[in-house]
C-alpha cells in the first residue's frame, strides 16, 4: 500500500514537473550564456538549441504525453489489482466472524442456563 502511494505521488510530480523543466531548458537555450558558467550542466531532457522550433517543441511534448499516459496507465492497473486484493475479507476479517459467532452462541448458552436455575 505504501509503494503504491509513493509511486502515485511520484507519477503526479513527474507529470507536473516535466513539463516546466522542458520549458526552463528552452527559454535558457534561447537566452545567451552567461560569462559565470562555465560548466554545462547534463539533464535527461534534451535542450532545444538553436533549431528548435515549434513542431519539435511539440513532438517532444506529444512524446512526454505519450510516456506520462504509459505510465499512467500501469499505476491504474496496480490500483485496480489493490482494490480486488482489498475487497477479499483477509484472514483477520474471517477469524473475527468466527470469534463473533463463537461470542453469540456463548451469549446464548449463557442466557439458557441462567434460565433453567430459575
Amino acid at each position: 500500500m505504501k509503494f503504491a502511494k509513493t509511486a502515485i505521488r511520484c507519477a503526479v510530480f513527474l507529470g507536473l514537473f516535466a513539463p516546466l523543466v522542458l520549458i526552463a531548458q528552452v527559454t535558457a537555450a534561447a537566452e545567451p550564456p552567461s560569462s559565470d558558467s562555465d560548466k554545462a550542466v547534463e539533464s535527461p531532457i534534451p535542450a532545444v538549441t538553436d533549431g528548435g522550433d515549434c513542431p519539435t517543441l511539440a513532438a517532444m511534448m506529444r512524446e512526454h504525453q505519450a510516456a506520462t499516459a504509459r505510465d499512467l496507465r500501469q499505476i491504474k492497473r496496480d490500483m485496480a489489482m489493490l482494490r480486488q486484493s482489498l475487497d477479499k475479507p483477509g484472514i483477520a476479517a474471517i477469524f473475527s466472524g468466527i470469534g463473533y459467532i463463537f461470542g453469540l452462541f456463548g451469549v446464548a448458552a449463557f442466557v439458557a442456563s441462567r434460565s433453567k436455575k430459575n
